[in-house]
């Protein structure tokens, strides 16, 4: 299993178009992408510039296809214009158990 999280600082104007464009992001992937376990967006509750999107997924296999689908790649490389400073991501894998 892979989880990740992904910290990202959204300009203060845009937060209603991340969110929004994200929730079709959220939907697709729950809806289409095979081995995802988990798949939110959070927003911080004291800085509402602070979103957090938080993945789960079975396998790096189930990861690499979310990454190659036709959503992720019209969806997420244009987002990249909405952030103040880079996003920031953090990738983990249960202790002890080998990649796959």
């Amino acid at each position: 299993m892979i989880r990740i999280i992904v910290k990202q600082f959204v300009k203060p104007d845009l937060i209603d178009r991340y969110i929004e464009i994200m929730k079709e992001m959220v939907a697709k992937t729950r809806e289409l992408d095979e081995g995802c376990i988990e798949y939110g967006l959070f927003q911080d509750s004291k800085d509402p510039q602070i979103i957090t999107l938080i993945e789960g997924w079975e396998s790096q296999h189930a990861l690499d296809k979310h990454m190659d689908s036709t959503h992720f790649k019209e969806i997420i490389p244009p987002l990249s214009t909405f952030f103040e400073k880079p996003e920031e991501v953090n990738i983990y894998r249960p202790v002890g158990e080998k990649r796959k």
